[in-house]
């Protein structure tokens, strides 16, 4: 995914966009979300 030029901030979003119930608990934690970007990318870099 890294060299088709997607981002863990992307895949974050889409999935967000996927599961709006999920976007109000999301936007309300900015450290969360963060967390969570990082673990995605760290999955993105092992594939």
């Amino acid at each position: 995914l890294l060299q088709m030029g997607i981002t863990a901030d992307m895949v974050f979003t889409e999935l967000v966009r996927q599961l709006p119930e999920i976007a109000p608990i999301i936007d309300e934690r900015e450290d969360y979300k963060n967390s969570e970007i990082q673990k995605i990318e760290a999955f993105l870099k092992e594939g």
